[in-house]
C-alpha cells in the first residue's frame, strides 16, 4: 500500500493493535529490568568495572574491619580489654582535681557532664536555626568536638558501664559509612562507573558482603581463642575477672561476662548490619519508616526475651536489651540519612503512618507511655526553655532567633515551641493519662522486678532445697512448679526449662549417663510445656471463654485477633503458626486457643516444634551444673552459646509471628473482614462504652481541679510520680537495687543466707530495692483506691439518670457488675 508520497508502506495497524505490541515491549524491558536487579550486585560490577570494583570492596572491608579490630583490641579479653577496664576504673577512681571540683568524681563523669552542658549550651543560642555559612561551620566543628568527648566519656567509663563500647561500636558503624560516602563522592561522583547509580542507598547495597566477611572472621576468630587457647567460660575464668576488676564480692563481673563475649556479641552486631543492608537490595527493597518500626518492635521483644533469661546471665540479659537499643539508635540515624528529606520528613511519615497504624489504640495510651519516659525529661526542659527565653529577648546574642519585642511572642515566658507543646498537653485528660501511666508501669515492674528477680529467686532455692532428693521426687516436683508457674501470666518457660536442666541432669546422670540425663530433661521440660499449654487451653481458655468478659479483654472482635484465628486454624503445620505457638507469650497464647476454639489436637502438633527453644534452655541448665561439677572444662562457655542460641531462637519466633501476622492483614484482609463479631461481645463493647463514658465524665480532670475533688487529684499525682520515679530507679540504677543472682546461685553463698531483707544488708534487694518495692505497692493501692471511688462516683451519676423503677428492672448480677467495669477500665 502506497502513501499519498509514493512511497509504499506495510499495513497499517490499529490503535490497539500498536498498544498491545508497545505494552509487550514495555513488558520485556521491565523483565530484562527485573532480570538484571536479580543479578548479583557484586558481580555486575566486578564485571563492568573491575578496578573500581576492587577498590570499593577494599575500602568497605577496612571501613568495617578496622573498627572492629580496634574493639577487640581494647575492649575484648582477646586483646587488652582487661588492662583497658582496670586503668580506666584506676583513673576514674583516682579522679582529676578539674572534675572534683565540679561535681563528678571521675573524669569521664565530668566529660559526660560537659557533653550534655554543651548541647544545652547549643540549644540556649538556637544553633538549630542558624542558617549563615560561617556559623553552620562553627556547628559542625562543635557537634564534632561534643562527639569526641562523648566517645572518650563512654571508654573512660568502660569499667562501670561496660556495655558501652560494644554500643559505641553499634552506633558508628553506619556513621562512619556516611562519612566514607561522602568523602567518596567528593572523590569522583561516578565511583563506580557511568553505568551504576552511586547514592547512599546503592553504597548501602554493596555492604552485606563486606559485613559478613568481618563477621565470621570474628566468630571464628573469637572460637579459636576459646578452644585453643584455654579460654573458656568457667568458674575460675570469671572469679579472676572479678579480682582484676575490683567487682563487688559475691557479685557476678558484668565488665568481665562482655570483655569474654564481646567478640561474639560484635559478631552479631556485623550481621545484624548485614541483614539490614540487604533489605536494600533489588526485589527486597523495604520503606526506610517499616525497618524503623521492625527494629522498634525487636527491642519491646528484647525485654521480653532478656527478662525471660535473666536466670542464666545477668551479663546475657544486660547484653540482649542494649544491643536491642543500640540497635534503634543506628537503624534510627540510617534511615533518616536514607529518607529523602532527612530526619524532618522521616519524623512527619511517622506522624502520619504512625496515626493509622494505631488507629485502634486509644491516645492516651500513646501519652502515658510518653510520660513515662520522657516525663521527667520534660520537667529538666522548664528552666532551659525559660533561659532560651530570656536569650532571644535580650537581643544580645545575635545568634539567638529574633522575638519582636512587643509580640505574643515577646509575652511569654517559655519559648513559642515549647509553649505550643505545653498548651498542647494542657489539652488532655490526665485523668486518664496519668492513670495508665501507673498500669504501664505495673506492666514494666512485673517484667524487671517479678520475673527477672523474684521467679529466679525462687527457682534457684528450689534448685537448693531438692537438689539431694531421688529422681522420681525431683522429676515430679520440678514439673509441679513448672506447672504452676506457666499458669502465671507473666512468668516465661525459659527459666523452668533451665532449673529443669539443672536438676534433673544432677540426679539422673548416674542412672542414665550425661547423655541420656540430659536428653531426659529434655523430654520432661516438654511434657511440661504440652500439659501447660492443655491446661491453659482447656482449663481456662476454654472454660472462662464462655464468659463475655473474657472475650472482651482478649478483644475477639479485633482485626489482630481474627488474624490469629485465620494462622491457628490453617490445617498444616505452617511457619505462621509454630512461630506464633513457640514465639508467643505462654500463657496468652494458649488461653486465646482455647477462647477461639482452635483444636486441641492442632496445638498441641503445633507446639511440638517448641522442643528447638526448649532444647537449648534445658541444655544451658545442664552445662552450668557440669561447670560447677567440672570448672576446667568447658561447660561454662557452652552453657553461655546455649543461652544465646535459646535466646535467639525465642526472639526469631516472636518475629516470624509478627511478620507472618502482618502479612495476614495485608494480604488476606478480605477474609480477616468476613470472620463474623461475636454478638455478645459487641454488644457488651457498645454497653461499656456507654459506661465509661459516664466514668470519664464524673472524673474528668476538669471536675478534679475543683475544691471537693482536689484529693482525689493528689491521690493520682502520687501514684504515677512514685511509679515514674520507680521505673526510672529500676532502669538507671539496676545495681543500686538489686543484687545479681542467676539460677544455679546459692541463697546462703551470694545473699548472705537470706533470700530478702527489710534492711537490705541482705537478700536480693539492696536499701534502694526496698524503697522501689515501696513505691510500687503504694502506687499500686493508690490507683486502686482512686478506682474504687470513681466507681462509686459513676454509679450514683447513673444512679440519679433513671428512676427506681428502670434501676431495678435494669440491675445486673453482682458479677456481671464488675466484669463490665474491669473492662470499661479499658486497662488491659
Amino acid at each position: 500500500m502506497a502513501s499519498e508520497d509514493g512511497v509504499e508502506h506495510g499495513p497499517v495497524e490499529d490503535g490497539a493493535s500498536l498498544l498491545k505490541a508497545d505494552e509487550r515491549a514495555k513488558s520485556r524491558e521491565s523483565d530484562l529490568e527485573d532480570a538484571s536487579d536479580r543479578e548479583d550486585t557484586w558481580y555486575k560490577i566486578g564485571r563492568e568495572t573491575p578496578v573500581k570494583a576492587g577498590c570499593v570492596g577494599t575500602i568497605m572491608i577496612l571501613s568495617i574491619g578496622l573498627p572492629t579490630l580496634v574493639y577487640l583490641i581494647a575492649f575484648s579479653g582477646m586483646g587488652y580489654g582487661e588492662e583497658v577496664f582496670t586503668h580506666t576504673r584506676q583513673s576514674n577512681e583516682g579522679g582529676w582535681e578539674l572534675a572534683e571540683s565540679f561535681g563528678p568524681t571521675s573524669l569521664g563523669g565530668f566529660l559526660a557532664t560537659m557533653v550534655i552542658v554543651a548541647l544545652v549550651v547549643m540549644y540556649l543560642l538556637d544553633a538549630e536555626i542558624w542558617t549563615d555559612t560561617i556559623a553552620v561551620r562553627v556547628r559542625r566543628l562543635l557537634l564534632v568536638f561534643i562527639a569526641l568527648m562523648f566517645i572518650t566519656a563512654v571508654i573512660l567509663l568502660a569499667a562501670e558501664y561496660p556495655y558501652g563500647p560494644l554500643c559505641l561500636l553499634l552506633i558508628g558503624i553506619p556513621i562512619l559509612q556516611v562519612v566514607i560516602h561522602r568523602v567518596i563522592m567528593k572523590i569522583d561522583p561516578r565511583w563506580l562507573g557511568a553505568a551504576f547509580p552511586t547514592g547512599f542507598r546503592d553504597y548501602l547495597l554493596l555492604l552485606p558482603e563486606p559485613l559478613i566477611l568481618i563477621a565470621t572472621i570474628t566468630l571464628a576468630s573469637w572460637l579459636g581463642w576459646v578452644i585453643e587457647g584455654d579460654n573458656e567460660w568457667s568458674k575460675e575464668r570469671k572469679s579472676d575477672y572479678a579480682e582484676d576488676l575490683d567487682c563487688d564480692d559475691n557479685q557476678d563481673c558484668l565488665g568481665g561476662f562482655l570483655l569474654w563475649i564481646s567478640p561474639l556479641l560484635c559478631a552479631a552486631v556485623l550481621y545484624f548490619y548485614a541483614a539490614f543492608a540487604f533489605t536494600f537490595r533489588p526485589g527486597r527493597k523495604q520503606s526506610e519508616l517499616k525497618i524503623l518500626g521492625a527494629v522498634m518492635l525487636l527491642v519491646i521483644l528484647s525485654l521480653w526475651v532478656a527478662s525471660s533469661l535473666a536466670g542464666v546471665s545477668e551479663g546475657l540479659t544486660a547484653g540482649i536489651f542494649f544491643f536491642a537499643l543500640a540497635a534503634l539508635v543506628a537503624v534510627g540515624i540510617t534511615s533518616a540519612l536514607l529518607t529523602e528529606g532527612g530526619l524532618e520528613a522521616l519524623l512527619a511519615e511517622m506522624k502520619e503512618k504512625g496515626e493509622k497504624a494505631v488507629s485502634g489504640v486509644h491516645p492516651d495510651w500513646l501519652r502515658a507511655l510518653f510520660v513515662l519516659t520522657a516525663g521527667p525529661l520534660v520537667i529538666a526542659f522548664f528552666p532551659i526553655s525559660y533561659l532560651n527565653q530570656r536569650l532571644r529577648k535580650c537581643s544580645c546574642l545575635p545568634c539567638t532567633k529574633y522575638v519582636e519585642k512587643g509580640s505574643d511572642e515577646w509575652k511569654l515566658r517559655l519559648t513559642h515551641e515549647f509553649h505550643q507543646r505545653l498548651e498542647r498537653a494542657r489539652q488532655w485528660n490526665w485523668t486518664s493519662v496519668l492513670r495508665k501511666v501507673v498500669w504501664l508501669g505495673i506492666a514494666y515492674q512485673i517484667l524487671v522486678v517479678v520475673v527477672s528477680k523474684f521467679t529466679v529467686l525462687f527457682l534457684a532455692w528450689l534448685n537448693t532445697a531438692i537438689e539431694d532428693w531421688s529422681l522420681g521426687a525431683i522429676v515430679g516436683i520440678t514439673m509441679a512448679v513448672g506447672l504452676i508457674l506457666f499458669l502465671l501470666p507473666p512468668v516465661p518457660g525459659a527459666p523452668i526449662y533451665v532449673t529443669a536442666g539443672i536438676l534433673i541432669t544432677a540426679s539422673g546422670r548416674d542412672s542414665m549417663g550425661d547423655a541420656g540425663a540430659v536428653c531426659f530433661a529434655i523430654m520432661i521440660s516438654l511434657a511440661t510445656k504440652l500439659i501447660a499449654c492443655y491446661l491453659q487451653q482447656v482449663g481456662i481458655g476454654g472454660t472462662i471463654g464462655s464468659y463475655v468478659w473474657i472475650r472482651q479483654i482478649c478483644m475477639v472482635n479485633t482485626p489482630m485477633i481474627k488474624c490469629f484465628r485465620l494462622i491457628l486454624e490453617e490445617g498444616c503445620l505452617t511457619l505462621s503458626k509454630v512461630g506464633i505457638l513457640i514465639g508467643g507469650p505462654d500463657w496468652p497464647t494458649s488461653v486465646l486457643c482455647g477462647i477461639l476454639k482452635i483444636p486441641l489436637v492442632q496445638t498441641q502438633i503445633g507446639t511440638l516444634p517448641a522442643i528447638i527453644l526448649i532444647a537449648p534452655c534445658t541444655m544451658t541448665g545442664a552445662f552450668y551444673y557440669y561447670s560447677g561439677e567440672y570448672p576446667d572444662e568447658q561447660w561454662g562457655t557452652l552453657a553461655v552459646i546455649a543461652g544465646l542460641i535459646g535466646g535467639g531462637v525465642q526472639t526469631g519466633s516472636l518475629v516470624i509471628a509478627t511478620f507472618y501476622v502482618d502479612k495476614v492483614l495485608r494480604e488476606r484482609r478480605d477474609e480477616v473482614d468476613a470472620i463474623a463479631d461475636d454478638e455478645e461481645v459487641k454488644a457488651a463493647d457498645e454497653r461499656g462504652v456507654a459506661l465509661n463514658n459516664k466514668r470519664e465524665e464524673v472524673a474528668h480532670w476538669s471536675r478534679l481541679q475543683t475544691d471537693d475533688y482536689k484529693w482525689m487529684r493528689r491521690l493520682l499525682y502520687f501514684s504515677a510520680y512514685s511509679m515514674i520515679f520507680a521505673c526510672y530507679v529500676v532502669t538507671v540504677l539496676p545495681t543500686h537495687c538489686f543484687r545479681t543472682f542467676d539460677l544455679t546461685d546459692s541463697v546462703d553463698e551470694k545473699l548472705h543466707g537470706a533470700a530478702w531483707s527489710v534492711t537490705g544488708d541482705s537478700g536480693i534487694t539492696k536499701p534502694l530495692g526496698n524503697a522501689v518495692l515501696v513505691l510500687l505497692i503504694l502506687s499500686s493501692v493508690g490507683l486502686w483506691y482512686f478506682k474504687h471511688v470513681t466507681d462509686q462516683l459513676a454509679r450514683a451519676e447513673i444512679g440519679k439518670s433513671v428512676s427506681p423503677e428502670d434501676a431495678e428492672s435494669k440491675k445486673e448480677p453482682r458479677f456481671d457488675k464488675y466484669i463490665e467495669e474491669g473492662v470499661i477500665d479499658d486497662e488491659f
